[in-house]
């Protein structure tokens, strides 16, 4: 019987070089990392890398490069979710970036079949783990704090691509050696620890709540013995009825000061940063009285959260202190508008400066109605309407006297003094998180959460301690 040539060409051609490699079994142990493991190891390096610069950054207090107030870094890095335990979460996060990439080294020639296992599943082990953190780190972002940090989010992706790219080389390799003796793991393997290892991480951040503000010692400056230009005049308003826009925004920077000269006899003033800034309290809305011995400065964002979850302890000491205690309070908004030190404004903060300018226009009508004013707009969601407060403030002060002072030109000045000790703050504390405070020569930034924290920090700033 004859044989087809074809056929007999088919069956005398030998397997090529190509077809024998990708046979399975056959690439050896040890052999040239794939191009998967190659991206695994670069893509963790990043993390690895980026993880320690918030490691650094956190140990010395200091500040991430561009890490500015209006893209919500600054807030992300000094959030309780930034801690585990207390411990700053980029430290476990850099070990196991660390140990994953020593490990993937491990994948050497020669190893038994034990070592390979216990090798391969610790990577596995690891590998779930990192995709799982960055899955709860992603959610607090997007649901908690609703907040956008670019390193946070460098560090996840990059982990989770090394992990995603390393689950998929150890499924592609098999698991076993030429010659076998060892199973193949399934995508799955060692998941249940991984999720395992997750809910301890989220335990520790839910059950232990850490220090919500930064604390930031800075010179107080030279004693309060004279008045220089930083300190606003007070002149009085005009109670004229003027053709403008109902709220206007003050434009960032510098503006005109008052021709008035100054009192022939200085006030006593709060000297900040070495005398940079000296603030006169009976020129500015004041939460106690400009004789009390003790005196501290409040910046704030109408819009803010955090600065609405502090107002209420800051109002209980101070209530509780009466006139020992006195708080300057200077609305600083988180807005670009009238904000020259941010790139833009967040969604969270849109009419911080009307917010702002409605209050100090309060003050400046009537002094005495800024508290009242004040308390509105921290606790009252309905307040953060522009009109609505627009409103209110010409019903509590009167419409002619409060549309006169609004466009005061002291309004733009206090806001400009207020955005440049912001700046100075933060510069001197490496956080730009809301509220900030200066108490004594400690700078607060964060949230205090409730009146005892706000207590300790009036006792280690200013010596004022609440009686047991």
């Amino acid at each position: 019987m004859s044989q087809n040539p074809k056929d007999s060409a088919r069956g005398n051609r030998r397997p090529s070089a190509t077809a024998s490699a990708e046979a399975p079994g056959a690439r050896p142990a040890g052999a040239a990392p794939s191009r998967l493991l190659s991206v695994s190891r670069v893509a963790l390096g990043i993390a690895a890398l980026v993880a320690g610069y918030l490691t650094y950054a956190s140990f010395t207090s200091g500040g991430v490069a561009g890490c500015g107030p209006e893209g919500g870094c600054s807030e992300v890095l000094n959030s309780r979710w930034s801690k585990w335990l207390g411990i700053p979460v980029s430290l476990p996060a850099l070990a196991l970036y660390l140990a994953l990439l020593v490990l993937s080294v491990g994948l050497a020639r020669g190893q038994g079949v034990l070592s390979r296992v216990r090798t391969e599943q610790g990577l596995r082990f690891g590998a779930w783990s990192v995709i799982g953190a960055a899955w709860w780190f992603f959610s607090l972002s997007a649901f908690v704090l609703h907040k956008f940090c670019p390193y946070c989010f460098a560090v996840h992706l990059s982990g989770t691509v090394g992990a995603v790219s390393l689950l998929k080389f150890l499924h592609q390799r098999g698991g076993a050696p030429a010659g076998g003796g060892m199973p193949s793991w399934p995508w799955t393997s060692q998941l249940p620890w991984a999720a395992a290892l997750l809910g301890i991480l989220a335990a520790g951040q839910i059950l232990y709540v850490p220090a919500t503000y930064r604390i930031t010692s800075v010179p107080s400056g030279a004693p309060p013995t004279t008045t220089p230009a930083t300190t606003v005049a007070a002149p009085a308003v005009t109670p004229a009825v003027r053709s403008t826009p109902p709220v206007p925004v003050p434009a960032p920077g510098p503006t005109a000061k008052s021709p008035l000269a100054p009192p022939a006899i200085p006030p006593p003033v709060v000297s900040l940063h070495n005398g940079s800034f000296r603030l006169d309290p009976t020129k500015f809305p004041l939460l106690g009285r400009p004789s009390a011995t003790s005196m501290m400065v409040s910046q704030f964002d109408y819009t803010c959260e955090h600065c609405r979850r502090t107002h209420g302890p800051i109002r209980e000491a101070q209530a509780y202190f009466s006139n020992t205690l006195a708080i300057i309070c200077l609305p600083m908004p988180l807005d670009a508008r009238c904000n020259e030190w941010l790139k833009k404004t967040p969604p969270a903060h849109t009419n911080a400066c009307q917010f702002a300018a409605l209050a100090l226009g309060v003050w400046r009508a009537a002094p005495e109605k800024f508290l009242e004013y004040d308390d509105w707009l921290m606790s009252d969601p309905a307040a953060l309407n522009v009109r609505t407060a627009f409103e209110h403030a010409k019903q509590l002060v009167g419409a002619p006297v409060f549309e006169a002072a609004i466009t005061d030109p002291w309004v733009p000045e206090t806001l400009q003094l207020s955005i440049s000790l912001y700046r100075s703050n933060f510069l001197a504390g490496k956080s730009g998180a809301m509220p900030m405070m200066n108490i004594g020569a400690k700078i607060v930034t964060g949230t205090v959460g409730s009146a005892a924290k706000m207590f300790e920090l009036l006792d280690s700033g200013l010596g004022l301690k609440r009686n047991p």
